[in-house]
């Protein structure tokens, strides 16, 4: 990718712009964690994939892998 940064041109691989993304989506949960963290650590994170949950995603996966495999792969865990 290619923009500015400082007011000259600057050139981020793919490394780069991850970590940058990680790094921008770490701070802003913090932020929003620390903003609610006057309801007494009840607080309630719903991460959002497509139109479900990733809980929704994980339950799903979970459930079909135990279909074609015929246990619980959460067994003995």
């Amino acid at each position: 990718m290619v923009g500015t940064m400082g007011g000259r041109t600057a050139v981020a691989n793919n490394g780069q712009i991850t970590e940058g993304i990680r790094q921008a989506v770490y701070e802003g949960m913090v932020q929003a964690i620390s903003t609610q963290s006057g309801s007494g650590g009840n607080e309630r994170i719903v991460v959002q994939v497509g139109d479900g949950t990733l809980a929704d995603v994980v339950i799903s996966a979970l459930n079909k892998k135990t279909k074609k495999v015929g246990y619980c792969a959460l067994e003995g865990i």
